[in-house]
């Protein structure tokens, strides 16, 4: 069930070629964009195009990406004008969680930047609980819970995290200790001792003022988030379709209009046209929440 809902988020929308300069990068991507990685599908591309479009969604005059940033960089740096894309109507939510999911499915996000994003759907921007979270990205709430524990640890050690000199299970572990101090004492003798996940968790035991337990409201199932996920999922992808095609005339409208600007005759008549279409589309978003 998990894995259908998350396949289920890329089944809205139309593929299109759009303009490479009409593309925004957004700002909840989650994690820091590598040269190198941009530099090895340059060639890759080049000789055999783009396998998997990008996924954008309109906002306002242009489009901006939800998953593909790799991509989108190396067709930026091959100096190509057009990009094959998903283009999608949905919000800023669903947004991250689809960025988020591709990200966890490709294996792209070290330990510590999951932990951030987690902590940014949960906490940051409220959109629900663990188990929300769990449920959308096919984690169990126990993978959740420890990726969030991380954050409390100290500086030091979520640095041999993310440089990967500390496993990210042994952290977990170190995680269990409550005071900061007996965190970096544990830490200290796992990197002179090169110790395993499970010597840690002995170390840790006989450690004073173990286990921390995560904070139950934390664990609680957010059901009212899950059902509105599910309920009336095809009306609501037949709301999105239509707006985003609706959209996508505006952007097509937009760019026949501006030839015509000496043609003031023509082109007032296409902006009345626009404005009607825009008029409708706003028409067609509060039905759409009022279902909802």
């Amino acid at each position: 069930m998990q894995k259908q809902y998350c396949h289920s988020l890329f089944l809205k929308g139309f593929i299109e070629e759009i303009e490479i300069h009409k593309i925004t990068i957004p700002n909840f991507i989650s994690r820091e964009t590598n040269l190198i990685e941009i530099d090895e599908l340059v060639p890759s591309i080049r000789q055999h195009g783009l396998i998997h479009p990008i996924v954008v969604r309109i906002k306002d005059d242009h489009f901006e990406i939800v998953a593909g940033m790799r991509r989108y960089l190396a067709f930026k740096k091959l100096g190509w004008r057009k990009i094959l894309a998903h283009i999608m109507e949905i919000d800023d939510r669903m947004a991250f969680e689809i960025c988020l999911v591709e990200n966890i499915q490709r294996k792209r996000l070290n330990p510590i930047e999951e932990s951030r994003a987690f902590k940014s759907y949960v906490s940051d921007f409220g959109w629900g609980g663990v188990s929300d979270l769990a449920f959308k990205i096919s984690k169990s709430k126990s993978y959740v819970c420890k990726r969030l524990l991380l954050l409390d640890l100290p500086a030091e050690i979520l640095e041999g995290v993310q440089n990967y000199q500390l496993n990210s299970s042994v952290a977990e572990e170190i995680a269990s200790v409550k005071d900061k101090e007996k965190q970096i004492e544990v830490f200290e003798q796992v990197i002179n001792k090169n110790l395993t996940a499970r010597e840690t968790r002995e170390l840790t035991k006989s450690t004073a003022n173990s286990v921390y337990v995560f904070k139950q409201e934390d664990l609680e199932d957010s059901t009212n988030e899950t059902d509105m996920a599910m309920i009336d999922h095809k009306v609501q992808r037949s709301f999105d379709k239509t707006i985003s095609i609706l959209k996508l005339t505006l952007y097509r409208m937009g760019v026949i209009i501006a030839d015509m600007e000496n043609n003031w005759m023509v082109y007032e008549m296409l902006m009345q046209h626009k404005n009607m279409i825009n008029s409708q589309i706003d028409i067609l978003i509060k039905q759409k929440k009022k279902l909802g």
